[in-house]
Protein backbone atom coordinates (compact mmCIF):
# COMPACT_ATOMS: atom_id res chain seq x y z
CA UNK A 1 0.00 0.00 0.00
CA UNK A 2 2.80 2.41 0.86
CA UNK A 3 4.42 1.64 -2.49
CA UNK A 4 1.20 2.45 -4.35
CA UNK A 5 0.77 5.71 -2.42
CA UNK A 6 4.35 6.69 -3.29
CA UNK A 7 3.76 6.03 -6.98
CA UNK A 8 0.52 8.08 -6.93
CA UNK A 9 2.32 10.97 -5.19
CA UNK A 10 5.16 10.91 -7.73
CA UNK A 11 2.75 10.92 -10.67
CA UNK A 12 0.76 13.80 -9.15
CA UNK A 13 3.95 15.81 -8.57
CA UNK A 14 5.06 15.20 -12.16
CA UNK A 15 1.71 16.36 -13.57
CA UNK A 16 1.74 19.53 -11.44
CA UNK A 17 5.34 20.25 -12.42
CA UNK A 18 4.62 19.93 -16.13
CA UNK A 19 1.53 22.12 -15.78
CA UNK A 20 3.50 24.71 -13.81
CA UNK A 21 6.29 24.78 -16.37
CA UNK A 22 3.74 25.06 -19.16
CA UNK A 23 2.06 28.02 -17.47
CA UNK A 24 5.43 29.67 -16.93
CA UNK A 25 6.35 29.12 -20.56
CA UNK A 26 2.98 30.53 -21.67
CA UNK A 27 3.50 33.55 -19.42
CA UNK A 28 6.98 34.17 -20.83
CA UNK A 29 5.70 33.65 -24.37
CA UNK A 30 2.87 36.14 -23.79
CA UNK A 31 5.36 38.67 -22.43
CA UNK A 32 7.53 38.64 -25.57
CA UNK A 33 5.26 37.51 -28.43
CA UNK A 34 1.82 38.89 -27.59
CA UNK A 35 1.41 42.31 -29.21
CA UNK A 36 1.00 45.09 -26.63
CA UNK A 37 -2.02 47.39 -27.02
CA UNK A 38 -1.85 50.64 -28.95
CA UNK A 39 -0.20 51.81 -32.16
CA UNK A 40 2.83 49.51 -32.23
CA UNK A 41 4.35 51.24 -35.23
CA UNK A 42 4.79 54.30 -33.00
CA UNK A 43 5.46 52.81 -29.58
CA UNK A 44 7.55 49.64 -30.00
CA UNK A 45 10.42 48.07 -31.86
CA UNK A 46 10.05 44.39 -32.67
CA UNK A 47 12.72 41.75 -33.15
CA UNK A 48 11.44 39.05 -35.51
CA UNK A 49 12.99 36.01 -37.21
CA UNK A 50 13.28 37.97 -40.45
CA UNK A 51 14.56 41.31 -39.22
CA UNK A 52 13.82 44.30 -36.99
CA UNK A 53 10.73 46.49 -37.03
CA UNK A 54 11.50 50.10 -36.14
CA UNK A 55 9.11 52.67 -34.67
CA UNK A 56 7.99 54.95 -37.49
CA UNK A 57 10.32 57.93 -37.91
CA UNK A 58 13.00 56.53 -35.56
CA UNK A 59 16.50 55.59 -36.66
CA UNK A 60 17.65 52.01 -37.07
CA UNK A 61 21.43 51.66 -36.82
CA UNK A 62 23.20 49.21 -39.11
CA UNK A 63 26.86 48.21 -39.10
CA UNK A 64 28.93 45.82 -41.16
CA UNK A 65 32.69 45.88 -40.73
CA UNK A 66 33.73 49.53 -41.07
CA UNK A 67 30.52 50.50 -42.89
CA UNK A 68 27.74 52.19 -40.98
CA UNK A 69 24.23 53.19 -41.96
CA UNK A 70 21.22 54.74 -40.24
CA UNK A 71 17.75 54.25 -41.70
CA UNK A 72 14.28 55.41 -40.82
CA UNK A 73 10.85 54.81 -42.29
CA UNK A 74 9.06 58.03 -43.21
CA UNK A 75 5.83 56.33 -44.34
CA UNK A 76 4.17 52.97 -44.86
CA UNK A 77 0.96 52.11 -46.69
CA UNK A 78 -1.08 48.98 -47.38
CA UNK A 79 -3.64 48.86 -50.18
CA UNK A 80 -6.25 46.15 -50.61
CA UNK A 81 -6.93 43.01 -48.63
CA UNK A 82 -5.35 39.58 -48.50
CA UNK A 83 -7.26 37.26 -50.83
CA UNK A 84 -7.04 33.57 -51.54
CA UNK A 85 -4.48 33.09 -54.27
CA UNK A 86 -4.28 30.61 -57.08
CA UNK A 87 -1.52 28.24 -58.10
CA UNK A 88 0.03 30.91 -60.31
CA UNK A 89 -1.03 34.18 -58.62
CA UNK A 90 -0.66 35.11 -54.93
CA UNK A 91 -3.18 38.03 -54.81
CA UNK A 92 -1.40 39.89 -52.00
CA UNK A 93 -2.22 43.47 -50.96
CA UNK A 94 0.15 46.15 -52.23
CA UNK A 95 2.57 47.39 -49.56
CA UNK A 96 4.72 50.49 -50.00
CA UNK A 97 7.23 52.26 -47.77
CA UNK A 98 9.36 55.38 -47.94
CA UNK A 99 12.85 55.22 -46.42
CA UNK A 100 15.52 57.81 -45.62
CA UNK A 101 19.12 56.59 -45.23
CA UNK A 102 22.53 57.98 -44.24
CA UNK A 103 25.84 56.23 -44.85
CA UNK A 104 29.27 56.60 -43.20
CA UNK A 105 31.88 54.39 -44.84
CA UNK A 106 35.14 55.74 -43.43
CA UNK A 107 35.10 53.55 -40.33
CA UNK A 108 34.55 56.43 -37.90
CA UNK A 109 30.84 55.70 -37.27
CA UNK A 110 30.56 59.49 -36.85
CA UNK A 111 27.56 60.93 -38.67
CA UNK A 112 28.47 64.53 -37.86
CA UNK A 113 31.34 64.45 -40.40
CA UNK A 114 30.95 65.93 -43.90
CA UNK A 115 31.73 62.64 -45.67
CA UNK A 116 28.29 61.24 -44.79
CA UNK A 117 26.15 60.55 -47.85
CA UNK A 118 22.38 60.22 -47.82
CA UNK A 119 19.46 59.22 -49.96
CA UNK A 120 15.87 58.01 -50.10
CA UNK A 121 14.25 54.81 -51.32
CA UNK A 122 10.72 53.94 -52.37
CA UNK A 123 9.89 50.30 -51.63
CA UNK A 124 7.04 48.20 -52.97
CA UNK A 125 5.78 44.65 -52.53
CA UNK A 126 2.87 43.14 -54.39
CA UNK A 127 1.48 39.91 -55.79
CA UNK A 128 3.71 37.32 -57.39
CA UNK A 129 2.98 35.04 -60.30
CA UNK A 130 4.57 31.73 -61.15
CA UNK A 131 5.34 28.64 -59.06
CA UNK A 132 7.91 28.24 -56.26
CA UNK A 133 11.40 29.41 -57.18
CA UNK A 134 10.12 30.40 -60.61
CA UNK A 135 7.66 32.96 -59.20
CA UNK A 136 8.25 36.60 -60.08
CA UNK A 137 7.34 40.02 -58.66
CA UNK A 138 8.04 42.35 -61.58
CA UNK A 139 6.57 45.44 -59.90
CA UNK A 140 8.30 44.94 -56.53
CA UNK A 141 11.26 46.82 -55.06
CA UNK A 142 12.39 44.66 -52.13
CA UNK A 143 15.38 46.56 -50.81
CA UNK A 144 17.89 49.32 -51.38
CA UNK A 145 21.57 50.20 -51.12
CA UNK A 146 22.72 52.32 -48.20
CA UNK A 147 26.16 53.18 -49.54
CA UNK A 148 28.00 49.85 -49.69
CA UNK A 149 25.45 48.05 -47.48
CA UNK A 150 22.76 46.00 -49.24
CA UNK A 151 19.51 46.00 -47.28
CA UNK A 152 16.48 43.80 -47.87
CA UNK A 153 12.86 44.68 -47.17
CA UNK A 154 9.67 42.66 -47.44
CA UNK A 155 6.85 44.35 -45.58
CA UNK A 156 5.99 47.01 -43.04
CA UNK A 157 8.54 49.12 -41.19
CA UNK A 158 11.03 46.27 -41.06
CA UNK A 159 14.67 46.06 -42.11
CA UNK A 160 15.45 42.46 -43.04
CA UNK A 161 18.45 40.38 -42.07
CA UNK A 162 18.83 39.35 -45.72
CA UNK A 163 20.25 41.62 -48.43
CA UNK A 164 18.44 43.17 -51.38
CA UNK A 165 18.64 39.87 -53.30
CA UNK A 166 17.25 37.81 -50.42
CA UNK A 167 20.65 36.33 -49.52
CA UNK A 168 21.28 35.75 -45.81
CA UNK A 169 23.75 38.18 -44.26
CA UNK A 170 25.24 36.76 -41.05
CA UNK A 171 27.63 39.69 -40.53
CA UNK A 172 25.46 42.79 -40.69
CA UNK A 173 24.07 43.92 -37.32
CA UNK A 174 20.98 46.05 -36.65
CA UNK A 175 19.97 48.05 -33.56
CA UNK A 176 16.70 49.98 -33.03
CA UNK A 177 16.66 53.41 -31.40
CA UNK A 178 14.26 56.25 -30.65
CA UNK A 179 16.59 58.88 -32.12
CA UNK A 180 15.14 61.24 -34.73
CA UNK A 181 18.04 63.68 -35.08
CA UNK A 182 21.21 62.59 -36.86
CA UNK A 183 23.40 64.45 -34.37
CA UNK A 184 22.13 62.18 -31.56
CA UNK A 185 23.19 58.95 -33.29
CA UNK A 186 25.89 57.21 -31.24
CA UNK A 187 27.04 53.77 -32.36
CA UNK A 188 28.97 53.31 -29.08
CA UNK A 189 25.92 53.79 -26.84
CA UNK A 190 25.92 50.81 -24.43
CA UNK A 191 22.11 50.69 -24.37
CA UNK A 192 21.89 49.72 -28.03
CA UNK A 193 20.66 46.17 -28.61
CA UNK A 194 22.61 44.80 -31.57
CA UNK A 195 21.01 41.88 -33.43
CA UNK A 196 22.30 39.91 -36.40
CA UNK A 197 20.85 36.97 -38.21
CA UNK A 198 21.73 33.83 -36.26
CA UNK A 199 23.79 31.35 -38.23
CA UNK A 200 23.87 28.41 -35.83
CA UNK A 201 21.17 26.71 -33.79
CA UNK A 202 22.77 27.83 -30.52
CA UNK A 203 22.56 31.45 -31.69
CA UNK A 204 18.93 31.05 -32.77
CA UNK A 205 17.98 30.07 -29.23
CA UNK A 206 19.55 33.27 -27.89
CA UNK A 207 17.73 35.59 -30.31
CA UNK A 208 14.09 35.62 -29.24
CA UNK A 209 11.29 37.45 -31.00
CA UNK A 210 10.15 40.22 -28.71
CA UNK A 211 8.63 43.68 -28.47
CA UNK A 212 10.74 46.50 -27.03
CA UNK A 213 8.91 49.62 -25.72
CA UNK A 214 10.33 52.81 -27.15
CA UNK A 215 11.10 54.02 -23.62
CA UNK A 216 13.72 51.27 -23.29
CA UNK A 217 15.55 52.34 -26.44
CA UNK A 218 18.41 54.88 -26.41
Amino acid sequence: MKGKNLIVCCISWLILSVAGNSNAADSESDQFYKPPPGNLELTHAFISPGGIFSPLGKFLLIRKGTDACVVRFAAFHREGEEKKGTIFFSREPVRTAEVEWYYQGAGSFDFSKPNVISGKASLRNASSFGIGRLSLKPTATLGFLCGAISIGWFDGIQIGFADINGKDDFVREIAPSKWTDLKDVDFSNPRLIWIRQPKYESERREVRSRYIPIEELP
